[in-house]
């Protein structure tokens, strides 16, 4: 698809690192809240910059997003990278934004979103911004997201089995 470059507008896309969960109740972690600072931080930089971001991090961030997204289109499916890509991509050609800056946790996470990218959605520019050091979070609900480890064998897995969620 040609896009007229001069109709290029840019948004930003967070995608989340994980979630704790106290009693019935989903809650953003350390990681993500570390996530909703360098979003912010974008924004400050490129005040015309609007967002599309996870819930995690939207309940952080100074300015409203455009666009939350919060759980997935199939009822009761764990809401992945994968989905969250594709209904922020589907927001995003309705409104004509085709440059994305995507911010999200830069050990691994970064990686796999940009290989979901190339496959999913190969018409869209995407600019990788640079969040410095994000921690993980030792509480969070998916194991995959506790630490660096976990984070890797999840990774290997999913490049090799397919394997995906919780």
């Amino acid at each position: 698809m040609a896009i007229q470059q001069e109709s290029w507008k840019s948004v930003i896309l967070g995608l989340s690192c994980g979630y704790r969960r106290v009693g019935n109740i989903s809650m953003p972690g350390e990681s993500n809240k570390a996530l909703a600072r360098v979003v912010d931080k974008e924004q400050l930089l490129k005040p015309d910059l609007q967002s599309i971001l996870q819930w995690e991090i939207a309940e952080h961030v100074l300015r409203k997003p455009v666009l939350v997204i919060r759980e997935h289109r199939v009822k009761g499916k764990h809401l992945d990278s994968d989905e969250v890509i594709a209904q922020a991509m589907e927001y995003a050609k309705k409104n004509s934004y085709w440059v994305i800056y995507l911010v999200t946790h830069p050990f691994l996470h970064r990686f796999l979103c940009k290989r979901l990218f190339k496959k999913m959605a190969p018409d869209f520019w995407v600019k990788v911004v640079k969040t410095g050091w994000i921690p993980f979070d030792k509480e969070s609900e998916q194991w995959h997201t506790r630490g660096p480890i976990r984070c890797l064998v999840y990774t290997v897995l999913r490049v090799l089995t397919g394997r995906k969620g919780r």
